[in-house]
Order: C-alpha cells, then structure tokens, then sequence
C-alpha cells in the first residue's frame, strides 16, 4: 500500500528547519526528501515507517 507523502511536509520541514536553522536550506531539504519519496515508491519500494 503507498502512502501519501504530502501529509508529512509539515513534519519533515519542521525537523528540517530545527536541524539547519535556515528557511531556505529547510525548504530545499524537504523537496528533496518528499521528492526521493516518492521515486522510492515509484520504483515499487514502500514506506513502512512514518510518524
């Protein structure tokens, strides 16, 4: 079963913005992640862990 990523951009860009203390950086940081997210799940892996 895929999951919908989306629902942790929230999540991901607060840890993200704690961590480099930096908008920018924190913005950039969390594209990315949601965005190897998903290629993940494109390749037919799944996400079995998300808070």
């Amino acid at each position: 079963m895929k999951k919908d990523v989306s629902g942790y951009t929230e999540w991901l860009f607060s840890r993200a913005l704690k961590k480099s203390g930096n908008l920018t950086d924190a913005e950039e940081l969390t594209q990315e992640v949601l965005l190897a997210a998903l290629a993940y799940q494109g390749r037919g892996g799944e996400i079995v862990h998300m808070p």
